[in-house]
């Protein structure tokens, strides 16, 4: 087989290229495929949007070592470059790693950001879940968890979004079995409410008992949120709850 410098042969070289050109354009069909197939784009990030990057980057990898070694007859030179691919690899999730790390440090030394408070940044808007060594997690209006690396947020606008003018009150009926004392079951439906990303964290719900039988309490719930829209998933989600108990 005709070789040039460094032991490069030719027909691997081709080999190489065309099944470089070849993973590209079936990783665009794929892409293509699934927005045709799963038009939603919350059930494409759900199932595929953050798993197709991941199968692409293991199999463009591969595609890399296998490429070496097939297009460089010298072991010793074959050794070398996995090596130094290798190190850019580890060099570079390091440096966005740490990058993040140190930012996350920079804002929770500052007190940026607290447990619970509903916030803004960019066009996500949530209440704060978890402040992770890399990234936070913010829970929107429709319960998705989105984690923002650190860096991301360091030195954009952030608004604090829990002005008690803004919330609005729902008041409704419900009733629960009696399998506890009512201390107990209204301590565990505040805990149910609080717990939604639609209530209110500034504005504590009032549950207060109405009526009871031998079977069920009846409670009188108050519920706050920002949006008037949210009041019917917070009774709905109670009930759901109440009839689990």
């Amino acid at each position: 087989m005709e070789n040039i410098n460094f032991n490069i042969s030719y027909t691997s070289v081709i080999w190489f290229i065309a099944l470089g050109v070849g993973i590209f354009l079936l990783f665009r069909f794929l892409k293509r495929l699934v927005y045709y197939w799963i038009p939603k784009r919350q059930n494409r990030q759900l199932k595929f949007e953050r798993l197709l990057p991941v199968i692409e980057g293991i199999v463009w990898f591969t595609w890399v070592i296998w490429g070496i070694q097939g297009v460089f007859n010298n072991k010793l030179l074959y050794t070398l470059i996995i090596l130094l691919i290798i190190l850019i690899i580890i060099v570079a999730l390091s440096r966005f790693a740490i990058r993040d790390f140190i930012a996350g440090v920079v804002l929770k030394l500052e007190g940026a950001f607290n447990i619970g408070e509903r916030i803004k940044v960019r066009d996500v808007e949530g209440r704060v879940k978890e402040l992770g060594y890399f990234g936070i997690k913010l829970e929107n209006f429709q319960g998705e968890i989105i984690t923002m690396p650190y860096s991301s947020v360091s030195g954009v606008k952030r608004v604090l979004s829990k002005s008690s003018d803004k919330i609005k009150n729902h008041t409704f009926t419900l009733q629960l079995p009696k399998k506890h004392s009512v201390t107990d079951t209204i301590e565990q439906a505040k805990s149910t409410i609080l717990n939604t990303p639609w209530a209110s964290i500034t504005q504590k719900p009032h549950i207060k008992l109405v009526n009871e039988n031998s079977d069920v309490y009846t409670f009188e719930v108050i519920v706050y949120s920002l949006h008037q829209r949210y009041f019917q998933k917070l009774q709905t989600h109670l009930q759901n709850w109440g009839q689990k108990l």
